[in-house]
């Protein structure tokens, strides 16, 4: 009877200390640790539950506080910073465009911390064969895939303004007439900084012209544009790896 009482025993506590040690440990740069149930690790945070309270809250975290991460099968992960440089506003400046209905822009673009969002604002000056259509202004958002401000980018864009349009009667023209417009659309290209003042930029951006009045046709708008940027207000940013 002992005997079993004993092997329960053993049993028991082998199943204890297993579970206690069946837990992630957060080593912060404070120098506390916290026995925790790591729920998610995500780009600038991770993620918990309290150990000792599973069914409990889950607590957040940045990881610019986190030194080391060690993770219940042993593995485990440390969290250095890289210092990124760029400088968070643009002036964008189209020098050598190819268009159908434009656009030809001059723009300010605000980056956000990362360097991986660009909320850029545009005149656009719309061509087609040599001739003055539109002029526009809007909100274009470009996604920096890489981050930094700099690589490939995509994003929406959307312009309104207004564009000249005509009648056409046979062999008789009557006069352009003013019509204002909204224009959504998409925007592809890439940006290549030279230094942290200068950079080029090649890209590309369609969308569609929708009057507001009935009785004109929409028609498609895009343009190849190669241009300049210069950069303002020098940012230091550090990230998390």
């Amino acid at each position: 009877m002992r005997k079993k009482a004993y092997i329960f025993i053993v049993i028991v506590t082998v199943l204890i200390s297993k579970n206690i040690n069946a837990q992630d440990k957060i080593f912060l740069k404070s120098g506390d640790k916290i026995e925790a149930k790591i729920i998610e690790v995500n780009i600038d945070n991770l993620k918990y539950k309290k150990i000792s309270n599973q069914n409990g809250p889950v607590f957040t975290i940045p990881k610019k506080d986190i030194h080391m991460v060690e993770y219940e099968n042993g593995e485990s992960d440390i969290f250095k910073e890289k210092t990124i440089e760029f400088k968070r506003n643009r002036i964008n400046l189209d020098v050598l465009v190819y268009m159908y209905n434009g656009p030809l822009s001059i723009s300010y673009e605000r980056l956000n911390e990362s360097g991986k969002i660009g909320y850029e604002i545009p005149i656009n000056l719309h061509m087609n064969e040599g001739e003055y259509v539109g002029l526009t202004t809007g909100l274009n958002i470009k996604y920096y895939v890489s981050g930094s401000a700099k690589g490939f980018y995509v994003g929406p864009t959307l312009a309104l303004g207004a564009f000249d349009y005509y009648y056409e009667d046979g062999d008789y023209y009557f006069d352009y007439d003013t019509v204002f417009s909204v224009v959504p659309g998409a925007k592809l290209g890439y940006q290549y900084q030279l230094s942290n003042l200068f950079g080029l930029s090649l890209g590309g951006t369609v969308g569609y012209i929708i009057p507001f009045e009935g009785n004109y046709q929409g028609d498609i708008a895009y343009s190849i544009n190669f241009g300049l940027n210069f950069s303002l207000e020098k940012k230091l940013n550090t990230i998390i790896k």
